[in-house]
């Protein structure tokens, strides 16, 4: 009896390419001494197609359909230089009705639409981007499906949730999307990235999948081998913060996710699984409703919410006194309420809001009034599995909250009054709470919405006392007073300000989401103050005040002080480390060593996977250590340089070549009588055997 392990790297094969790879080995075996013909497609053939690819076509696809991508996704990760530790895994089986089988869309439009819409329910952004690992295999290459080798590409998909169409022409959109990506997908992630600020912060995407149909293993196992979980090999190495691997088999589909449960809770990862679910059968069970009344609560989640508010409000009785509700019980336990909280879908009431993502607040009561009353929603009517619905009157508050996974409500403000950045909802707090890092400790900063989805942000600065207006550095061309106010915006600021103000921007631009970027940077030469504090409603005034002239200049001289180094050159290197990885990082980059600063970033600048290999290569032939791990632990070049280890392989080298090096007295010094002798006992045998055995190429084989 024989047996056979077939080992392979990832590197040389796919999930599509295994079987082939099977039936060429049971070939063999079976038909020992019969050459195997020769494929006609080989992976030469697919390189030769993807370099013969339009390079200027490509970089304008992505850069057109990356362009604006750039808001908040799920999961929310702290900040762009977050690396994610997945430490945790579920598994998800959704069961499919025979029906799905004959929608107009493959299985994979069904579940990539389905995820977007549970996405942009915990993100609340319609603009859905993930990373999604492709088969590769859909490009018009003849005998493309027979080539034995890594086809796979990873791409990023963006969705647009549009929850007033309808779920057919929702999915026909996606449908089409991955049908125009095909040509283009080959591209590879690390050069998409490089096509545009916006398409950086997209391949940056949180979230990724990979959906696997069912392997044919007929080959595998009548030859007897024993085959892996596909699913769970997709996610074996992660990346992401949160990645879903499906599998499509018989009944339905296998979801496998893995991800860092620092970011999302276990017990939360369960309920948006469930949501996955349930979003996956409601949108193949109506085609023709619009996507908006699409629920995405899981029957398990809807349960729980039922369950915190299964007792009705008080009731008016005869007398017009509130009173116990009629359906309770004689002897159960009861909390009277006047009124019941509900959280409601803040683009669609006409839905319930997933646990722990924002909605708005409504009341269920008997004594509520007014036009916005809606009687009767379906959703009350219609109740869970475990607890029956009923008929009241309900009333939204304008109140945006998220419901807990205690039951509890946070409020996050008011509808309509968001701070808002790019369109998106923020909290000015999260970035004014980095100002102090960055700011000196004499300027009084204050972060403000323009409510301009173009526009964002704007950071109003307060003009520090006594500054030496020699120094100060002109970024407006002269001084303007805001239109209906006394408040001056100055036209020259000090240049220690413009100094931090640099530091500030970069730091926001490579850690923080692009929506809490500011548009502007305002001097100006007094903050409003109302009863000593900033008078932020004003300043919101101001804001829409501001002519877009004005903020243009003052964006272009900022620009033009800090590209001229006004102040604000490169951070001089205080250590051996910084200077030896400023100059490798120019080289690997392409950049020159003044443009780098030691709170650059090395990925930000261009960087990627493949060079930091050549990154950690370049360092060890100098003799410096570094591993390609501490670059993506350590991204900053000013971090990194505290992990370097200068000289490391050098003085190791020195350490071995003095330990190996025998004791010698000098040649010179030796007499005419014992020269001969110590060429006899110590040259000649070292010669002879260097011919004996000349060093051999490195090669192994290995056969039993």
């Amino acid at each position: 009896r024989y047996s056979a392990y077939n080992t392979a790297h990832d590197a040389v094969y796919d999930g599509w390419s295994e079987p082939l790879i099977l039936a060429q080995i049971r070939d063999a075996l079976l038909n020992p001494g019969q050459p195997t013909p020769p494929p006609t497609t080989t992976m030469a053939d697919f390189v030769q197609h993807v370099t013969a690819t339009d390079s200027t076509a490509m970089r304008a696809f992505w850069e057109t359909e990356l362009r604006g991508a750039t808001g908040p996704q799920f999961p929310r990760v702290p900040s762009r230089d977050f690396l994610p530790t997945p430490s945790a895994m579920l598994n998800h089986f959704i069961p499919l009705p025979p029906t799905t089988q004959s929608l107009p869309f493959t299985l994979a439009t069904l579940v990539r639409g389905a995820w977007a819409l549970v996405a942009s329910s915990h993100s609340q952004n319609p603009d859905v981007v993930f990373g999604e690992t492709l088969t590769g295999r859909d490009i018009p290459l003849r005998g493309v499906a027979s080539v034995v080798g890594p086809l796979i590409a990873t791409v990023p998909i963006r969705v647009r949730v549009d929850r007033a169409a309808k779920v057919a022409d929702y999915l026909a959109a996606i449908q089409r999307g991955v049908l125009g990506r095909a040509p283009y997908q080959h591209m590879g992630m690390q050069n998409i990235r490089r096509v545009s600020r916006n398409a950086q912060y997209a391949c940056e995407a949180p979230a990724g999948l990979v959906i696997q149909p069912a392997p044919e293993y007929g080959v595998g196992a009548e030859m007897g081998f024993e085959i892996g979980d596909v699913v769970k090999e997709a996610v074996h190495f992660n990346p992401y913060p949160l990645m879903l691997a499906c599998g499509i088999e018989k009944g339905g589909l296998r979801v496998c996710a893995s991800f860092d449960s620092s970011l999302v809770g276990v017990e939360t990862m369960g309920r948006v699984l469930a949501q996955l679910e349930r979003v996956c059968l409601e949108i193949g069970r109506d085609l023709d409703r619009a996507v908006g009344e699409v629920p995405c609560v899981g029957a398990a989640e809807l349960g729980q919410i039922w369950g915190w508010n299964r007792e009705p409000p008080l009731c008016l009785g005869a007398s017009g006194r509130l009173q116990v509700a009629g359906t309770v019980k004689t002897g159960s336990v009861f909390n009277p309420r006047a009124v019941v909280p509900w959280v409601c879908g803040l683009e669609n009431p006409a839905v319930l809001a997933p646990i722990g993502c924002p909605g708005e607040l409504w009341l269920e009561g008997a004594f509520l009034s007014g036009d916005d009353v809606v009687e009767s929603p379906a959703w009350l009517l219609a109740g869970s599995e475990e607890h029956a619905g009923r008929a009241a009157k309900t009333q939204p508050t304008g109140d945006i909250v998220t419901l807990q996974e205690d039951g509890s409500l946070v409020f996050l403000g008011r509808k309509g009054e968001n701070s808002s950045g790019q369109g998106y909802a923020t909290d000015a707090a999260e970035l004014e709470g980095h100002f102090q890092a960055y700011l000196p400790a004499s300027v009084r900063a204050i972060a403000t919405s323009t409510g301009s989805r173009e526009a964002g942000m704007v950071v109003f600065l307060e003009t520090p006392e006594g500054f030496s207006k020699e120094t100060a550095i002109q970024v407006l061309q002269q001084a303007h007073i805001i239109l209906g106010s006394t408040t001056t915006i100055c036209a020259a600021i000090p240049a220690d300000l413009v100094a931090a103000l640099k530091r500030l921007d970069k730091f926001i631009q490579n850690s923080l989401a692009s929506h809490l970027a500011p548009s502007a940077y305002v001097v100006l030469d007094k903050l409003p103050a109302q009863e000593h504090d900033v008078d932020r409603g004003l300043l919101q005034q101001l804001v829409s005040q501001l002519p877009e002239n004005i903020l243009t200049q003052l964006r272009d001289g900022l620009r033009k002080a800090w590209a001229a180094n006004v102040a604000t050159g490169p951070q001089t290197a205080t250590t051996a480390a910084e200077n030896i990885l400023r100059s490798s990082w120019a080289d690997i980059l392409g950049l020159e060593t003044h443009q780098i600063d030691t709170d650059d970033n090395f990925f930000r600048l261009g960087g990627d996977s493949v060079l930091a290999m050549k990154l950690v290569s370049r360092l060890r032939a100098q003799g410096h250590g570094l591993t390609v791990a501490d670059i993506f632990r350590h991204m900053r070049l000013g971090d990194a340089a505290k992990v370097l280890k200068v000289d490391q392989f050098k003085v190791a080298e020195e350490k071995a070549v003095a330990q190996c090096t025998p004791s010698y007295p000098p040649l010179s010094l030796l007499s005419a009588v014992d020269k001969p002798q110590f060429v006899a006992d110590n040259v000649r045998p070292k010669h002879m055997a260097a011919l004996r055995h000349p060093r051999a190429p490195s090669y192994a084989y290995h056969t039993t």
